[in-house]
């Protein structure tokens, strides 16, 4: 028991240094402990521009605004025949399924371009990694157990098994 509260303690410091958000850690019934990792609107700005990172990205110079239940990213598509750039929104929201963070994009608004699945697939993927990364997510000690968007952050929630 003594190993594994040193365990979590170490994996509590990764969350807390890697999530540039607040955790919060509660001992939970079954022993075991709940930790709610807080991410702020930057937080997720961050993970969005890093998520768009790549040579002809959907969007340019990307910006977050949180609603409850999504994240609406806008920002600037360079369109590929070289006419300029448009402004477009991409709608995502956040769910967890078999302890994994899931990013799903729900809505794609980019005036005179239609988006491939493969191009939304692989933007899922990408922002879902990003969040996890952001919080931590790389240990396997804990679980991810749900996920909500509010107006100004996103509410992370783990737990881990008491003995």
């Amino acid at each position: 028991m003594r190993a594994r509260f040193w365990l979590l303690l170490a994996v509590v410091l990764a969350l807390a240094l890697t999530a540039c958000g607040r955790v919060n850690i509660q001992r939970n019934a079954s022993g075991g402990m709940t930790v709610t990792v807080t991410l702020t609107e930057a937080d997720i700005n961050a993970v969005v521009e890093q998520a768009l990172a790549e040579e002809n990205p959907l969007l340019r110079d990307p910006y977050v605004d949180l609603q409850n239940g999504a994240i609406v990213i806008s920002g600037e598509h360079d369109l590929r025949n070289g006419q300029g750039r448009v402004s477009g929104t991409v709608t995502v929201t956040l769910s967890v399924e078999d302890g994994t963070l899931r990013a799903q994009i729900t809505d794609v608004q980019i005036e005179g371009i239609d988006v491939s699945d493969e191009q939304v697939a692989r933007l899922n993927d990408r922002l879902a990694e990003g969040f996890a990364l952001r919080a931590g997510r790389d240990n396997r000690v804990i679980t991810m157990t749900s996920v909500s968007v509010g107006n100004d952050s996103i509410e992370l929630v783990f737990e881990t098994e008491g003995q």
